[in-house]
């Protein structure tokens, strides 16, 4: 455990730590500093607490044990490549911040996927999918308030229940099943998409 009177994680703190298996942030958290747990390839869980406000890059990169996630609603800054190559999470919780930069994640091999109403954006070089694009996710609950996603972000593949309008793919959550449209990238310009009046964002899928 990290006593409670610390509220930021230096960088590269521990970098490298093999044999870290789990970690009680403490409560008083702000900030976690560049590469802060990278290479901590047994660390199986990242819970960060609320009040958390900075994770910086690189801050988890490498750590190819993680299984589950949790971002919390009060995190505003997500750093670039945050949780590259953390090729192993099945569950990811992402309550925060607004924006989610690029190659922030690059998943494979999720089951679950939470995606909170505080979240606007989602840019390139992200990548969330089931088993190697082959398995489907099981649970995906888009943010309502999304604005832009980036193409071919959400793979959640063949199997999936998805939401359907006049034959159109969409993702959404439990107040609008209809947030996120997604365009087979074998569309036609020539054919004719009528939306649902209740969605956000069009993308490639």
């Amino acid at each position: 455990s990290i006593p409670n009177g610390v509220n930021k994680i230096g960088a590269s703190a521990f970098y490298g730590c093999e044999e870290l298996v789990d970690i009680n942030f403490p409560k008083n958290l702000k900030y976690i500093d560049t590469g802060a747990f990278s290479g901590c390839e047994k660390l199986e869980k990242v819970i960060l607490p609320d009040g958390l406000l900075e994770l910086s890059s690189n801050a988890f990169k490498d750590c190819k044990g993680i299984k589950e996630v949790h971002l919390p609603e009060s995190l505003y800054y997500l750093g670039e490549s945050a949780f590259d190559k953390c090729s192993e999470i099945e569950k990811l919780t992402i309550l925060g911040p607004e924006i989610i930069d690029k190659e922030s994640f690059n998943l494979f091999k999720l089951n679950d996927l939470y995606i909170g109403d505080n979240v606007r954006e989602i840019h390139y070089g992200n990548y969330f999918s089931g088993t190697y694009g082959k398995g489907s996710i099981e649970k995906i609950r888009i943010s309502s308030n999304l604005e832009y996603l980036s193409s071919s972000v959400i793979n959640a593949g063949e199997n999936y229940k998805y939401n359907y309008y006049n034959g159109q793919r969409y993702l959404g959550n439990e107040n609008n099943p209809y947030v996120l449209l997604l365009v087979s990238e074998n569309y036609s310009s020539k054919e004719k998409i009528v939306a649902h009046e209740d969605t956000r964002v069009v993308t490639v899928h």
